[in-house]
């Protein structure tokens, strides 16, 4: 949950104060507070297990990348505005959407599960969180069955963004601001799954390091990347 006095993760907990790092939802990476979990904290934080030398190693490149941190920042500073923030789903990933069909031949439903982690924030948070599985698709797919090229990347992202913008009130557009944050709760995520795969495997692998090298880049130079993953987007 949010906060900066700790929250748990994968079983353990290492306290995040907010000495030094920025909160931005409930989860530090980088000395920063962003997510759904606490993953490390910032100046004065206190491990409440112990980190392996991969979580450390990846814990320092993110830390050493200045513009990422400051990326990393800037999503904190968003969280203040408060009348820009929305409901959130917390946690919007491909495992928890349901696809319903209706009886019949009517349109499938969408249905969003598990809202424990929902919290009041930036909305551009939940559009980058679920096309962070989009991306690691398209950037490291782990498996086969997960590949994903440009062009369907792009399709997908164009249509998800285009809708988001139809459904927001009246004179809502998808400014290169908002799109900048979208692009920077994607590096956020992509960073926090590259921490689940140094956990798991005790290793900081060729797949982890590519992958966090595009997600400090999208954290720390933003606008360089709405035109390669959805393209133009107008309302």
């Amino acid at each position: 949950g949010a906060g900066g006095g700790g929250s748990a993760s994968e079983g353990w907990t290492i306290a995040g104060s907010a000495a030094g790092g920025s909160v931005v939802g409930g989860s530090v990476v980088g000395g920063s507070v962003v997510g759904g979990s606490t993953i490390v904290g910032g100046a004065g934080g206190r491990l409440g297990r112990c980190v392996s030398g991969a979580g450390i190693d990846f814990f320092a490149k993110v830390q050493a990348d200045g513009n990422a941190m400051t990326g990393l920042q800037a999503l904190s500073a968003q969280q203040l505005r408060e009348s820009e923030n929305a409901l959130l789903h917390g946690d919007l990933r491909q495992a928890n959407l349901l696809r319903v069909a209706k009886p019949g031949k009517g349109p499938t439903s969408i249905v969003f599960l598990d809202w424990e982690l929902s919290f009041w924030g930036d909305p551009a948070r939940d559009l980058g969180s679920l096309l962070s599985d989009y991306v690691l698709g398209w950037l490291a797919p782990e498996h086969r069955s997960e590949v994903l090229g440009r062009p369907a990347l792009e399709g997908f992202a164009h249509a998800l963004i285009t809708s988001y913008t139809r459904a927001r009130e009246p004179g809502f557009k998808p400014d290169p601001d908002f799109q900048e944050r979208v692009v920077r709760w994607i590096g956020t995520a992509l960073l926090i799954s590259v921490y689940g795969i140094t956990h798991y495997e005790q290793v900081l692998d060729a797949r982890a390091l590519g992958v966090a090298k595009h997600a400090l880049e999208m954290l720390g130079q933003p606008k360089e990347w709405p035109s390669v993953l959805w393209g133009e987007v107008r309302r």
